[in-house]
């Protein structure tokens, strides 16, 4: 269907997820989707070899036969055989695109480009910045009655201004533009409505276009597809299209405009219209639960999944949704949804983390549910456990690690930080984790939960959910102590309100902060055990799962402990008699024990 270039922002990075293989020399995946673009048009190629140099100089020649063949003139054979400036012979490479710059109708009434005053053109010249934003306005249809007179400082504004430097960094006018550089500076003047008629020079490049189409596979991640085919979604429609090169892997789940030879795909041209990746956790038919919340959603919003391959109303489709998708998002332009996918191919953009509130969540039965390293039920859960999931092992990684204490310091804003203070110790925020700050405000007495890689995954007021602060004391100095705690963190030199911290090292302690910030610490004890011996190398004490990650604590007679390795205790038994006291986590697993120093002797 021949559909009106509209008009484009390309915001390609966010909507890239992998550098691509077109130019071997190219890792940045926004530069590698432009080039691919560009060479597929025929409007400017590599340089052999799979190589795009993008570092390298793009010489006067070199652009003019680019600025010819980006503004639709393919056919440059009348205008050989001759010579316009003194330093181009009519054998010169470029002499057929220079020639047709200077005489071509139109090309010519909008003052392409111009050769020196002394009657040279200088092909070989390194293009600067200055230069390459003239010509670019120039095939836009401005003028120096447009843009101002000063040169080329007015020329480089107005390019500012029309959106064509955007995710550019120019050194200086007079610098020597970067194949890169020029890409982007290019790509955007394609997409950018020329003076007058709002035209866009794109369209001149293809013989027809698909707006609002969304490329969900290529033959990379889809094997049913050949080479020179991909998967698009198209105006409610799963469509396999031809292609005339295989599309870069990195446009996948981009959503633009196809550019076709007939019903030849040419390239897809991102709008930047911004789509988002959750990470799915459930469905039901009220929406979708990510990492991020529920996702409400109409019954009759398409869905797309490609390990099925089709695309159906959400309502007849949701029940297929499962644990560890990805799920990328695609607002409709009056509002709702235009697609919802999961795409083969693609990573959340989101952390895969998340809070166990809710404890209607159906696990899938393939998956396996861990916590402190031994595989547990699902019933076992407990409120606020964070879970991580796995997808590609079908795993769930549960951790109830927790830090309470006052939120009393933070870098970013104390809203959306990126790392905070608490208890005395700094930690880093993701962007995922900071949003439930949202409510948080600084001197707040906090919780903040991690996940089993030890990482921030969110923050809550102390009266709804409280660490267990107790562990040991491993070290002092200057008014600092270090705390392993009994979950597993470790606090590392806080500062403590005490007049005397000798004789600290290797006792049980809760630590506690006052409102005003003050850590303390209280002595502890701990009270119980799991009932039965310890068969180390059996992972059991009694009837009860050890952790692989035990504590394992030697208490002599004053009480202080001392930290052991497990391996230490290898094919060993320690009666009950021996355990002094253990810690278990909500669970039931053994996650400490403490035993009697006499049994640390070899045996």
């Amino acid at each position: 269907m021949k559909k009106k270039l509209t008009c484009l922002c390309l915001a390609l990075a966010c909507v890239l997820t992998s550098a691509s293989a077109a130019f071997s020399d190219i890792s940045d995946s926004a530069l590698a989707a432009k080039a691919s673009i560009l060479d597929a048009l025929g409007i400017m190629q590599g340089m052999g070899d799979g190589r795009f140099d993008p570092d390298g100089q793009l010489t006067r020649a070199q652009f003019c036969k680019i600025a010819v063949t980006a503004m639709g003139v393919t056919d440059v054979s009348e205008y050989a055989n001759y010579s316009i400036f003194s330093d181009v012979s009519r054998t010169h490479w470029a002499a057929n695109y220079i020639n047709a710059a200077m005489r071509h109708p139109e090309l010519r009434a909008c003052g392409l480009i111009r050769g020196y005053a002394d009657g040279t053109f200088g092909p070989n010249k390194a293009l600067n910045y200055g230069e390459l934003c003239t010509m670019l306005l120039r095939m836009l249809g401005y003028t120096d009655a447009d843009v101002g007179l000063f040169w080329p400082a007015d020329y480089m504004k107005k390019a500012q201004e029309l959106g064509i430097t955007e995710g550019v960094s120019i050194p200086d006018a007079k610098a020597a533009v970067t194949r890169a550089d020029a890409a982007s500076l290019l790509l955007s003047a394609l997409s950018t409505p020329r003076k007058g008629d709002g035209e866009q020079l794109i369209g001149r490049l293809t013989s027809d276009s698909s707006s609002d189409c969304i490329l969900l596979a290529t033959s990379e991640t889809n094997a049913s597809l050949a080479a020179n085919e991909a998967l698009f979604y198209e105006y409610g429609a799963v469509v396999t299209r031809e292609t005339a090169t295989t599309l870069d892997r990195s446009l996948i789940g981009a959503r633009g405009i196809l550019m076709l030879d007939g019903e030849q795909v040419l390239g897809l041209l991102p709008s930047g219209e911004e789509a988002e990746t959750l990470f799915v956790i459930g469905a039901s038919e009220e929406g979708v639960l990510t990492a991020a919340g529920l996702l409400k959603t109409a019954s009759d919003v398409p869905l797309y999944i490609g390990r099925k391959g089709y695309a159906a109303p959400y309502g007849d489709m949701w029940q297929l949704l499962r644990m560890g998708d990805t799920l990328t998002v695609y607002p409709a332009d009056n509002g709702g949804y235009l697609l919802l996918a999961v795409i083969d191919g693609t990573a959340a953009s989101t952390e895969t983390s998340f809070v166990y509130e809710d404890t209607s969540i159906v696990f899938p039965e393939e998956y396996t549910i861990v916590k402190n390293g031994v595989t547990i039920s699902s019933e076992a859960l407990q409120p606020f456990d964070v879970i991580t999931v796995d997808a590609s092992r079908m795993q769930a990684q549960v951790s109830e690690a927790r830090v309470s204490g006052v939120y009393t310091a933070c870098e970013g804003e104390a809203d959306s930080p990126t790392a905070v203070t608490v208890c005395g110790v700094r930690y880093a925020v993701s962007e995922y984790a900071a949003r439930s700050f949202a409510e948080i405000k600084q001197k707040d007495y906090v919780t903040l939960l991690f996940n089993a890689a030890g990482e921030v995954a969110a923050v809550y007021p102390k009266g709804e959910v409280e660490a267990d602060m107790r562990g040991v004391v491993t070290s002092t100095q200057d008014g600092a102590v270090t705390v392993g705690l009994f979950n597993g963190l470790t606090l590392a030199d806080i500062p403590v309100q005490a007049d005397d911290l000798s004789g600290l090292v290797g006792s049980i302690v809760s630590v506690g902060q006052s409102y005003n910030g003050a850590i303390f610490l209280t002595r502890s004890a701990l009270d119980g055990k799991v009932q039965g011996d310890w068969t180390v190398d059996s992972g059991f004490l009694g009837s009860a799962p050890v952790s692989p990650s035990v504590q394992v604590y030697a208490q002599a007679e004053d009480g202080v402990l001392t930290r052991l390795s497990l391996d230490s205790l290898r094919a060993r038994t320690i009666s009950e008699a021996d355990i002094c006291h253990t810690v278990t986590d909500g669970a039931g697993t053994v996650i400490t024990v403490i035993i009697k120093s006499s049994e640390t002797e070899t045996k």
